[in-house]
Order: C-alpha cells, then structure tokens, then sequence
C-alpha cells in the first residue's frame, strides 16, 4: 500500500489530507473517492484538464508515463519536447501528470497544476 497525500492547495479543504492505495490505482479515482476536487472533463488523458503536480516522497522511480500522456502535456504547453527527450532518456518521473492516467506507484505527494 502507498500514501496519496492531497496538498492544502485543493479548493474546499485548506489541510493536507492523505489516503492509502494499492499499486495501479489511479490518481483520479482516489481524488473522486475522497472528494478532492481535482478538474476533469473527460477521464480518458484527450482533453488535459486533470493535470497536477506530483512528488515522489520515497526513493525516486522509473518512468512511469504511457506515449499518450506525455503528447498530451507536451500539447498542453506543460513540459517542452526537450524536457520529454530528458525524461525518456533518463526514465525517470515526470512531475506532471494526468490525473486520470496517473496510477499510483510509490508515496506521493499531489498539488494543483500552477501555469
């Protein structure tokens, strides 16, 4: 089991809230679960509205990310193709992700998206 701690940055809560899940759950899910209101439109990685901010709390892991989400924040503006470039070649953890598409892997932490 890994902890998801949702920062104090979600509208409606003002305090860190953190919840357990099992490895592949989905980030979204357990948002939803847990009533953190993280924006979404469409739940399946096409339209970018559930991107958050992500920290490793334990020993840093591979890259964890399919082909789709990475377009998918590169369309959004949120990482560069240089920066995608780095994060493939190094496999390592993007800090951004697609709430939706972002199964849980290890302790993190998650904060809103901030342009």
């Amino acid at each position: 089991m890994y902890q998801v701690i949702f920062s104090e940055e979600f509208p409606g809560h003002g305090r860190e809230r953190g919840f357990r899940a099992s490895p592949a759950d989905v980030l979204l899910a357990i948002a939803k679960n847990h009533n953190v209101q993280i924006p979404f439109d469409c739940e399946d990685g096409e339209c970018g509205s559930c991107v958050v901010e992500v920290e490793e709390l334990g020993e840093k892991s591979a890259f964890h990310m399919t082909d789709k989400e990475l377009d998918k924040l590169m369309a959004l503006g949120v990482i560069t193709q240089a920066e995608a470039d780095e994060l493939t070649e190094k496999d390592v953890m993007c800090k951004y992700r697609l709430a939706c598409q972002c199964k849980i892997w290890n302790d993190i932490k998650v904060k809103p998206y901030k342009k």
